[in-house]
Order: C-alpha cells, then structure tokens, then sequence
C-alpha cells in the first residue's frame, strides 16, 4: 500500500469527522428550538434505546474487513463473496431481531418517561425505528468491504454528502413546520440511498466480488463470528466502562461531579477520534500484510502509524496541559474552569501514552490476535474500578486514577 494512499485515507477520515461535526454544531441548536424540549427530549430518548441496538453489529465488521483485505490481496475472489455473504445474511438476521425489538418497545411505551399525549407519536416512531436500523446494518457490509479495500475516500464522502443532505432536508422539514416523524423518515431515507451509494461503488471497484445469499456457507458464518465474539466484546467495553465511571463517580462522589467528569472526558473522546482517523486503516492494511507474509512491513507500518498518532496527538495534549482550564472556562463557565481542567489534566497524561496503543490494537485486531486484549482490557477495569473505590471517598474527584484509556481507548 503506498503511503500516499494512506494519507489519503487518513485526512479523508478527518475530514468525514470535522464537516459532520460542524454540521451537527449548528444544526442542534436549530432543531432544539423548532422541536422545543419536549419533543427534542423524546428524540434523544428514543436515539439512546435503538442506538444499542446498533451494538447487534456484534463486531461483524471488523471481521468482514479483515477477512476481505486478507483474500483480496491473495485474489482468492470467490473467498471474498463468501465472507460478504455470510456477514449479508449475519447483519439480515441483527436487522430482523432489532426489528422485532423494535415492535416490542413500541408496545411498550406507556412504561416509557413520555408524556401521554406523545406516546402515538413514539409508538410510530420505533416502529421506523426497526427498518432504519436494518438498512443501516447491511449498509455496515458494503462500506467495510471498501475499507477493507482501503477506499476510505468514497465512504467518507458519501458520508458527507448523506450528513449534508439530511441537515439540509431537516432545515426545510423543520421551516414549513414538520416535526420528528419527519426526521426520523428523513433519516431513513438518506440512510437507504447511502447504503445503496455504497453498494454501488462498492461493485464498481471490486466487480470480481459476488454477494448473494446462495453463496452464505456455514464455515464462512462460523468463522466471521469466531472473530467478532472477542472485537465485540471490545466493542461494548468502552460504553459500558464509561457507564460505570459515572456511576462510581456519582455513588462515590456526587451526580453533580459526574457533570464535571463528563466535560473533560468527552474533550478526551474527541481527541481520540482524531487518533481515530488514523487508527481505522490500520486494521485492514495489517491484514493485507498479513496476507502477503511480510512481517517486517508490517511492523514498519504499525510504527509509522503510531509515530505519526502520537505526533498528532502531542499538541492537542499540550494545549489541554497549559490551557485547558481557560477554554473549558469560556466554553462552559467560569465556575467550570479550575475543577474540570484539572480533571481535564489528569486524563491528558492517558491521551499521550494511549494514543500508540490505539494504533496497536487496530494491527492487532487486523492480524486476528485481539483475543489475547480482553483478558488485559477486564484486568485493567477492575485496577481502576479497585482503586478509584479506595481513593475517591478520600481525595474527591482529583483521586480518580485516569479513566481516559478505558474511556477513550478506540
């Protein structure tokens, strides 16, 4: 893989995250307003309960990614199509369960925290809920099979432009006075022409592949889920972990800590997502090599990328260092400042030594050793689950002893 095409992935992966991150800057406050609380309330309910959902991915992307960049490079095709296959049929069956789950929260509203006059409108609401999320999980197939490919380039953009289209469909959605049914249908909507864009390039750039459920054999489904057993336990780790931080910090502590906690570690998460731009070809890059048999490039690679992550990260950590109080101070309030920025300080130390290590658990996960990390992940937890028990009823929110690796590890 030439590095040029690397960069290119990587800056395409930074770019992705930045429009969207704008977009979403200046479209909340819109959409906040036009719903009002209620309404924009029931939305983050509703996107909270079918966002686990999501989790039915169960790691098969990761797997589908590795195993295509393995018999792709080796131009075993018809090995390809069986792999895609399989996990078509894989994500087909998650889409179906999270359907029917779907339906049952549906009936299951008046147990909800929704006022009554809102409960026909929420029991409509998961009821697209369920077909949004299948689409979205078979769409998971097409655009890991161009990751895999290290065509990092056309998923973002479609990406972008599918983040573009539903802001500026919701702007006039919202303007002629619609509500949240309209969003959620705008959502399924340019979540089906995304899935059916990358579809589209995905066969454009690799015709030789064949994806038909015909082609889904048993050893193909029992291999990919050999691999995603443990990637999916990596997967659930983090949200749980955090979870479970801010539970420890409010049981421990106060709820109203968790407020503090919560604002530098979510300055963390986003620094992690920039490592994340990186990260993300690690993986099916290191399985290429693989492939090839030639471990010394890959090697190579995976300490280029983790050379080049760190440089990345070290100026952010620096600003964070020096000036994290200020900017939490003038971007959520002066009696913020001090108590988050030292929070904020402590995380930061995490950051700079974490950020090698996420590059080294995409290789990993690549070559298909990543089970050996969960045994290391659960150790880690109960350290700091151990320790911040004995700390925090002593020192307070300072004895928190750097959740940021368990929060921010991808």
């Amino acid at each position: 893989m030439e590095p040029s095409r690397i960069l290119r992935n990587v800056f395409s992966n930074w770019g992705g995250f930045v429009l969207s991150a704008v977009v979403n800057f200046f479209l909340a406050p819109f959409v906040v307003h036009h719903l009002g609380n209620t309404l924009y309330g029931i939305s983050v309910l509703f996107l909270a309960l079918t966002g686990y959902l999501g989790m039915l991915d169960l790691g098969v992307r990761g797997a589908l990614m590795r195993y295509v960049a393995r018999f792709h490079v080796r131009a075993e095709h018809e090995q390809s199509s069986n792999v895609a296959s399989a996990a078509v049929v894989l994500f087909g069956a998650a889409g179906i369960l999270s359907t029917v789950i779907c339906l049952l929260l549906a009936f299951s509203v008046d147990s909800l925290p929704i006022p009554e006059s809102y409960r026909a409108l929420a029991r409509v609401l998961f009821l697209l809920a369920g077909p949004n999320l299948l689409v979205s999980l078979i769409s998971g197939v097409f655009s890991g099979i161009l990751m895999a490919l290290q065509r990092f380039e056309p998923v973002n953009l479609i990406g972008v432009l599918s983040t573009v289209i539903r802001a500026a469909a919701i702007v006039l959605a919202l303007s002629a006075g619609g509500g949240l049914l309209a969003l959620v249908w705008i959502q399924l909507l340019t979540t089906l022409a995304a899935t059916l864009a990358c579809a589209w390039v995905c066969f454009r750039v690799y015709p030789e592949l064949d994806v038909r459920i015909q082609n889904c054999q048993r050893e193909f489904v029992l291999m990919i889920l050999s691999f995603s057993a443990y990637s999916f336990l990596l997967l659930v780790f983090d949200p749980l972990l955090a979870y479970l931080v801010s539970l420890l910090v409010g049981a421990l502590g106060s709820v109203a800590l968790i407020t503090f906690f919560w604002i530098s570690a979510n300055l963390i998460h986003y620094s992690r997502i920039i490592v994340g731009g990186i990260s993300k070809t690690s993986t099916p890059l290191a399985s290429a090599l693989e492939a090839q048999g030639d471990p010394a490039r890959l090697r190579r690679a995976t300490l280029l990328a983790s050379s080049f992550a760190t440089v990345v990260v070290l100026p952010i950590a620096v600003t964070f260092l020096l000036r994290g109080s200020s900017f939490i101070a003038l971007w959520m309030g002066n009696e913020y400042g001090e108590l988050c920025g030292n929070v904020l300080w402590v995380l930061t130390i995490g950051l700079i030594f974490s950020a090698s290590s996420q590059i080294a658990l995409a290789t990993v996960l690549g070559i298909g050793k990543h089970s050996a990390v969960v045994p290391v992940f659960i150790a880690q937890a109960l350290a700091t689950l151990v320790a911040a028990a004995f700390a925090m009823p002593r020192t307070g929110l300072m004895g928190w002893p750097g959740p940021s690796r368990f929060l921010t590890w991808w």
